[in-house]
């Protein structure tokens, strides 16, 4: 579905969130189309709730992160898109589109869980909208049927490096290696 002016094919971001914040579905922006979002399988579910309990232990006593998940838009003003990741981690004080305080404009890390639906948009088109986002600097993408994961780290000069892990015993290191993801802890309830 195309959502566009009457008098020209230019999208209004006014007018996809309007529309979006008036809907009883979410809906993702993605070069101008909008993508409604389906239901999430059992083990999408558990390692989205895996990693949120993760983050929660690692991020709530130090005051310089916060995390949103699932439900919490991100906007990137130079696509003009927006996305609901599965999970995102702010440094410093979350900076918001508006004061509706439901689009954030300044995600330091976000994770992707894959489905089928949407593995080929998450390694493609979002990533390089994600990689247009001045303040992030690390994207993570969890696949939900084997022990796999791709880290994409931002080095200087626009660069992203890739880290892959795909066995239970690693240790996935995250922002600036400062914190540990274990995936054992991540695919808990999965295998």
């Amino acid at each position: 579905m195309r959502l566009m002016t009457t008098d020209t094919d230019v999208l209004l971001e006014t007018d996809f969130l309007t529309f979006e914040r008036n809907s009883d579905t979410k809906h993702e922006l993605i070069f101008n189309e909008i993508i409604e979002m389906s239901g999430a399988s059992k083990e999408h579910n558990r390692i989205v709730h895996s990693l949120a309990g993760l983050f929660y232990v690692l991020f709530s006593k130090n005051a310089e992160f916060d995390t949103f998940h699932n439900d919490m838009r991100v906007f990137d003003s130079i696509s003009s898109s927006y996305f609901y990741p599965d999970l995102i981690v702010v440094e410093g004080t979350s900076e918001f589109l508006d004061n509706e305080f439901d689009t954030l404009i300044n995600p330091l890390f976000i994770v992707e869980v894959l489905s089928p639906s949407t593995e080929k948009r998450d390694l493609s088109d979002k990533f390089e909208i994600y990689k247009s986002i001045p303040s992030l600097k690390e994207y993570m993408i969890v696949a939900q049927h084997k022990p796999y994961i791709k880290l994409f780290k931002k080095i200087p000069i626009n660069h992203w490096e890739l880290f892959e892990f795909d066995k239970l015993t690693e240790m996935v290191s995250i922002l600036d290696n400062k914190f540990q993801l274990p995936l054992s802890e991540i695919y808990k309830k999965v295998f």
